[in-house]
């Protein structure tokens, strides 16, 4: 997933896109890591591993910024055509694809058959495309970039449309924000999948295909014990889950990977980006108000702005607290509202939090707390490369994780028939977290600058030529 970095004064973004990466990298290590564990493993419904897994919405948050950053840009003035923009964007995500196709081919993909994913994911349609027989684990970090490339296309056609009208581009995010509701809710099916019900089979063998797994076996050598007894056997693992599969699968078709359930979160970013820039609710001070009737309105805005912050964080906390175990299974309605609205209502939180942490000292939304941590330089280490980080981290969890040649996958087989396996799966994130943060910081400074400015050259003198000579056909 990869946000701009266009806007250094916004030093918030760096923090919100921070702890997404680190999140993200969390969640995958844990979800990895359930692959050694039998499918019924009290890991998968422990209070850590809900905690690492976010409910699955930090690409929903880096979403968020795309959108924040990308409606900025075009609020200081581009003079880009869509086109032009279109072919920046690509030159911005080619070389990190390029680089993970091309690791993939080295280290062996799921998909060396045909390999059909490779031009999908290079013109960034591979998202579109069903899982079940195009879709692979090696790659599976692509679909996001793919989501990226679509929503950046959306908001770009958008603000010309509205002719750079901001009020206008306001409005029309907002809209498309609310139709993304609207249209995951087409899309949900309550009785075939649902974000609860695939939240009580949170193990990674729930959303392997039958090709996958194979490839899992073979490249790894997966299918024999490795520590406990006939249940750590994959065969045995996923046993009888090929309903949950289907269910899965379908969902991952539906309403995961395609940008048309996903676009929402960036219009919302589209929108505070540019909502924020012309309110002043928002953004201006008020603590030289001449008069008591501005002053007493001040102070409403600002009760009901730490209402909404505390709102939103609550619902981040939600999310990263399991529900009890114990208690009723919840109606039919909330299989469809929660997986209608869960996302889009993160990343509307996450938004909040993140103008809260931007408005300045006197302003209504101004909070101290919110912006001392989301503002803290320190997140800068990450954030300059969490694009690499993003896409690199995964098949890194892998190899550290699978292969017979490392001690963790024994000691974690260990561990998970011990009933104690969280040590060991912290030390796989720290070191996988290590590893990719190594392998990203080179590909930013040495890799990506001097591709992305070799690419533009072209990709812009290619735009440039076409034009020229369309005009002159004219």
């Amino acid at each position: 997933m990869s946000v701009g970095s266009a806007n250094n004064d916004v030093l918030a973004v760096d923090g919100v896109r921070a702890l997404c990466s680190l999140s993200l990298v969390a969640l995958h290590t844990t979800l990895l890591a359930s692959t050694l564990m039998p499918f019924t493993t009290p890991f998968t419904k422990s209070a850590p591993y809900v905690f690492a897994a976010g409910g699955g919405c930090q690409v929903d948050v880096l979403l968020l910024l795309s959108g924040f950053l990308t409606a900025r840009r075009l609020m200081q003035g581009s003079k880009d055509t869509l086109a032009q923009s279109l072919l920046r964007r690509a030159a911005r995500l080619w070389p990190a694809l390029v680089v993970l196709v091309a690791s993939q081919q080295v280290l062996g993909d799921d998909q060396t058959p045909n390999r059909l994913h490779i031009p999908q994911i290079l013109m960034f349609v591979n998202n579109l495309f069903d899982v079940r027989v195009y879709g692979t684990l090696t790659c599976t970090v692509a679909w996001s970039v793919c989501v990226d490339m679509h929503v950046t296309a959306v908001i770009h056609a958008v603000w010309h449309m509205c002719r750079a009208q901001t009020r206008i581009a306001t409005a029309a995010f907002l809209l498309l924000f609310g139709a993304s509701f609207a249209v995951r809710f087409a899309l949900q099916d309550p009785n075939r999948y649902s974000l609860i019900r695939l939240g009580d089979h949170v193990h990674m063998g729930s959303t392997l295909t039958r090709s996958c797994l194979r490839w899992l076996k073979q490249t790894y050598n997966l299918s024999v014990d490795v520590g406990v007894p006939s249940q750590n056997n994959l065969d045995v693992a996923y046993a009888g889950v090929s309903d949950i599969a289907d269910s899965a699968h379908a969902y991952l078709n539906r309403l995961y990977f395609p940008s048309h359930a996903r676009f929402g979160p960036a219009m919302l970013g589209a929108a505070l980006a540019l909502g924020t820039a012309r309110s002043p609710q928002l953004t201006s001070k008020h603590d030289d108000a001449p008069s008591r009737r501005r002053g007493i309105l001040f102070w409403v805005l600002r009760l009901l702005a730490l209402l909404l912050q505390f709102a939103c964080f609550g619902v981040i906390v939600g999310v990263l607290v399991p529900p009890p175990s114990d208690g009723p299974p919840p109606p039919p309605e909330a299989h469809a509202g929660v997986t209608t609205a869960l996302r889009n209502t993160f990343a509307l939180a996450a938004g909040v939090l993140l103008v809260s942490a931007e408005a300045p000292l006197g302003s209504a939304m101004y909070n101290p707390l919110t912006r001392g941590i989301l503002r803290w330089r320190v997140w800068r280490v990450v954030s300059k490369a969490s694009y690499m980080l993003n896409m690199c981290h995964f098949r890194i969890i892998m190899e550290l994780a699978f292969r017979d040649q490392w001690p963790l996958r024994s000691r974690l087989v260990a561990a998970a028939a011990r009933g104690n396996a969280w040590p060991v799966v912290l030390e796989l994130y720290l070191g996988a977290l290590l590893v990719s943060l190594m392998v990203a910081h080179f590909f930013h400074a040495f890799v990506e600058p001097a591709s992305r400015r070799a690419l533009e050259r072209v990709l812009m003198s290619t735009a440039s030529s076409t034009a020229m000579k369309e005009k002159k056909a004219q």
